[in-house]
């Protein structure tokens, strides 16, 4: 993830089989290729099973350009800094500001991923763009709605 840093990222917490999760990753392709500079996306599947099978057949099947892994459970809660007897809501977006902190967080549940999803998301992106490194950390910082116990 080094070779992240001074860009604005999008990290994608995702399952391959979740239409929404699919929906979310062909906009995020659409929002990359407008934002070029000093944008990326990485995706991170959370499949269980097969998930390097899982993963390059989704990536395959959608139309996928940006950089995907995967990771089990524990480091997935680790990252989203979430007890791990809860059961968060599938995508979980990551702003990732050029200092590489993670600026705001939601989860599909959120109603930023409902209407409008697209437009806030490109919204965030062109914000923490247009913000000089070192400065993100005085802005707002909106977190996901709670996870489901």
């Amino acid at each position: 993830m080094d070779k992240y840093k001074g860009k604005v990222t999008v990290l994608m917490f995702f399952h391959t089989e979740c239409d929404h999760c699919t929906n979310t990753a062909k906009q995020l392709v659409q929002l990359q290729k407008l934002r070029r500079n000093d944008f990326a996306v990485v995706g991170v599947a959370l499949d269980e099973i097969s998930p390097q099978q899982a993963v390059a057949m989704w990536v395959k099947k959608n139309g996928v350009t940006f950089p995907v892994g995967w990771t089990g459970k524990d480091n997935f809660f680790k990252a989203i800094d979430t007890p791990s007897n809860t059961k968060p809501f599938v995508p979980v977006l990551l702003f990732i500001d050029k200092d590489f902190e993670v600026n705001r967080q939601y989860q599909q549940n959120h109603p930023f991923c409902s209407a409008g999803e697209q437009r806030n998301t490109a919204g965030v992106v062109d914000m923490l763009m247009r913000t000089a490194p070192g400065k993100a950390k005085d802005l707002p910082r909106t977190q996901t709605a709670p996870a489901k116990k």
